[in-house]
């Protein structure tokens, strides 16, 4: 059998098609945590915020606490959900 050589952005978007209907993450950032002596702030990127189109006077954030068993010796973790307001 002969050997293609097939264009990389050929390839790429071809990838792109076969995984549009998958899940997937499109941007990881790192934030610091402001404390102002009252309570802790959280920023979120502007690159961020505008991808998932948060709506800063109709959107809430949820904070949840998952926490383990003493006997698994893990901290709690944080989880954080973007909550839609009425659109």
């Amino acid at each position: 059998m002969a050997k293609t050589d097939i264009k990389e952005d050929v390839i790429n978007e071809v990838e792109d098609l076969i995984t549009t209907n998958k899940e997937k993450t499109e941007e990881k950032t790192e934030s610091r945590i402001i404390f102002d002596g009252r309570q802790y702030t959280l920023k979120i990127p502007k690159k961020i915020a505008d991808a998932v189109n948060i709506n800063a006077t109709k959107d809430t954030f949820i904070f949840e606490i998952k926490t383990y068993p003493i006997e698994e010796s893990k901290k709690p973790e944080l989880i954080i959900k973007l909550k839609r307001g009425e659109q």
